[in-house]
């Protein structure tokens, strides 16, 4: 029986992802590049019913040149493994780059029964509903750790799965572990509850692979501060801040910035017991007016989660310190309204057996 297998991807975490990365490295794109591997590939014969993708890593430099080619991970089989960087190094010019980048090559081993041409493979995004559904689906559902809030922490991580012929997926794995194991076990625990993939297919079959996913990781908005951009000016005899348009030099600011913010949330929030018991998570925001003084008045909740978590999270506004008020380009202090967003976590939560913070 002839097999199809996908080999595993491993793949770099970077820190701040490089606009670079976005254009292709080879000359005419990724369709020329394997029209290349097609016309120069030799399936080796100990391998000769194996079937899938070698993945190998290149470094390429100023002058388009490729250095410290090899897989980026040994398989099963190592004759595929070394045919495959005998390919790559076959290419004699690549696409110049700005610095030294290293480069993440896919080398198909096809059956020629099966595939018979390149567009034989239906490229279809494995996530239902598309690419941009995928990214949507990880900004509401990855649960940024409590423990990487001060750092800021952004890039990607890499999760390899097996989906089958059904779409069950299984055997979700870290492509390669980051320097920061809370963001690989969030992204793990996070591909895993998808119910249902799109398995692979060729010539409208479906067939058993392992696929990657991209895992796009963005330090909490809720640490950010939203300017409404409408400051008021009069505070009339209610002890309301009555609202009129003027012109802001400086917005106001929690003392220390939105990492401090971030912080005092985290060490103040006390979770409601039955939203604890219901499994009840998000973030709740709060609007609110920060006065002349610094003092803030009027914390109202303008995006909701539940009553228990509304009423933490205005609890949580009107316990803040004074912040630093809002400056208008005559050189008073107005009151100035703002927004924030408190997100609420279960602390007990588990990844792997390990509290998630």
């Amino acid at each position: 029986m002839k097999k199809f297998i996908s080999f595993m991807l491993v793949a770099l975490f970077a820190i701040a992802a490089n606009a670079q990365d976005k254009d292709f490295y080879y000359p005419g794109g990724p369709e020329a590049l394997q029209e290349f591997f097609e016309q120069n590939i030799v399936h080796p014969k100990s391998a000769a019913d194996i079937y899938g993708v070698v993945y190998v890593t290149a470094v390429i430099d100023k002058k388009g040149k490729a250095s410290d080619i090899k897989v980026t991970s040994k398989s099963k089989y190592p004759d595929l493994d070394k045919e495959a960087v005998r390919v790559v190094k076959l290419v004699k010019e690549w696409v110049p780059q700005k610095n030294d980048r290293q480069v993440i090559i896919q080398v198909h081993f096809r059956n020629p029964d099966q595939f018979n041409q390149l567009t034989g493979v239906d490229e279809e995004f494995v996530f239902p509903a598309g690419e941009e559904a995928w990214k949507e689906y990880v900004k509401k559902n990855f649960r940024y750790p409590q423990s990487l809030i001060e750092r800021g922490t952004e890039g990607a991580v890499f999760v390899n799965f097996n989906v089958d012929v059904k779409g069950n997926g299984s055997d979700y794995q870290i492509s390669s572990p980051s320097a920061y194991p809370e963001l690989d076990a969030e992204a793990v625990r996070m591909v895993s509850q998808v119910k249902k993939w799109i398995p692979a297919k060729a010539n409208g079959k479906p067939y058993e692979t392992r696929h990657i996913i991209r895992v796009d990781v963005e330090a909490p908005q809720q640490a950010q501060l939203h300017d409404t951009n409408v400051s008021s000016a009069q505070v009339g005899q209610s002890g309301n801040p009555t609202i009129i348009t003027t012109k802001i030099e400086r917005n106001p600011q929690y003392p220390g910035g939105g990492v401090e913010m971030q912080k005092f949330i985290s060490n103040n929030t006390r979770y409601p017991e039955s939203e604890l018991k219901a499994k009840i998570e998000g973030d709740v925001e709060v609007t609110f007016t920060v006065m002349p003084d610094g003092s803030l008045r009027d914390a109202r909740v303008t995006q909701s989660v539940s009553p228990g978590l509304d009423k933490e999270a205005v609890r949580i506004v009107n316990s803040m310190p004074k912040w630093d008020p809002c400056l208008a380009t005559d050189g008073t202090y107005v009151p100035c309204e703002m927004k924030i967003k408190v997100p609420f976590r279960d602390p007990n939560r588990k990844i792997d057996g390990v509290p998630f913070h």
